[in-house]
């Protein structure tokens, strides 16, 4: 078998259909912005309308959310959210026959005829597999298989715990980058809601040394994509979520090629460094911004923010 970094994570099956569907569901919606999914199943058909009914009710529980929420970040990270998952597109049979599709629902006797695009990074077994090296061969390089049916898996996968200690000493050498630069990531974040001017601050200080910070938010958001979801702290996660909004800021404001490589890099469907506090920015008056920053000392924020007005106005 190629050598791979395909991580598997075992999994009990639900009692059942209509558990099973809830539990892909949830499994996914921490995933799907950065992952397509397959679904290997006994019955595609109503395994499918079980996880669309599924889908809906999350789609629900956030827009309930959304109402419940005051930060303007929090609002238009729902937003996001809400609108992508309005717009997933669930489909029985084989990746090939509907592309455009981002989870499909599949019987084991169809067999994959190429393999998988490299953004289908999840894929779920809820059946036994005769021969699961097919599969296996099938997959992209860096996925996770999630095992409803204790299948016999061919050696060379890795465990899921693996992966989770791989997240572990990424976000390690990111927040040591984080100390060294002045920045206490912990303080982005006040209670439930973000600390604006915390923000601004890191920003600025990022905003210096972007190409680096870009690196090591990078090679973290990849380990943490693939292993998500992850059972950690309530505190632990807003950090995480933290460092994200940071990397997606810095990448957008930063004139260097790789902060522009990173934020054009992945397609649309995938929110990873796509920016969305100038939506913010924009309700104000761009001078009267940028003076705003001038005036609290965040010089970079401020030079950054100009670029960024001028580049969007000669546009126009």
């Amino acid at each position: 078998m190629k050598q791979t970094s395909i991580y598997l994570e075992k999994r009990e099956y639900p009692h059942s259909l209509a558990n099973l569907a809830s539990d892909i569901a949830r499994h996914w919606q921490s995933r799907f912005s950065h992952s397509k999914a397959l679904v290997v199943c006994n019955d595609p058909e109503a395994t499918l309308k079980h996880v669309e009914r599924q889908w809906l009710r999350l789609a629900n529980q956030l827009q309930q959310k959304r109402l419940q929420t005051v930060g303007a970040d929090e609002i238009l990270e729902l937003t996001y959210a809400i609108t992508h998952m309005q717009h997933v597109r669930l489909a029985q049979g084989l990746p090939q026959l509907n592309p455009a599709a981002h989870i499909w629902f599949t019987a084991p006797s169809e067999s994959l005829h190429d393999q998988l695009a490299a953004n289908c990074r999840s894929i779920y077994v809820a059946t036994r597999l005769t021969q699961p090296k097919q599969l296996v061969d099938q997959l992209p390089t860096h996925c996770l298989v999630v095992d409803y049916a204790r299948n016999s898996w061919p050696s060379g996968l890795h465990s899921k715990d693996d992966l989770e200690e791989k997240v572990l000493h990424a976000w390690s050498e990111l927040h040591t980058f984080f100390k060294r630069h002045g920045i206490k990531i912990e303080q982005i974040f006040n209670g439930n809601s973000y600390n604006a001017e915390a923000i601004d601050n890191a920003i600025d200080t990022l905003l210096d040394v972007s190409s680096s910070f870009l690196r090591h938010a990078h090679q973290f958001q990849e380990m943490l994509q693939l292993a998500e979801p992850l059972q950690i702290e309530h505190s632990v996660k807003q950090q995480y979520d933290a460092a994200s909004l940071l990397a997606r800021r810095v990448a957008t404001l930063s004139p260097n090629i790789f902060g522009r490589f990173l934020s054009q890099a992945l397609d649309d469907e995938t929110f990873y460094l796509q920016d969305r506090s100038l939506e913010v920015f924009k309700r104000e008056s761009a001078q009267a911004t940028i003076t705003y920053h001038l005036q609290a000392g965040r010089n970079n924020l401020a030079r950054a923010l100009e670029r960024v007005f001028m580049e969007s106005a000669a546009t126009i």
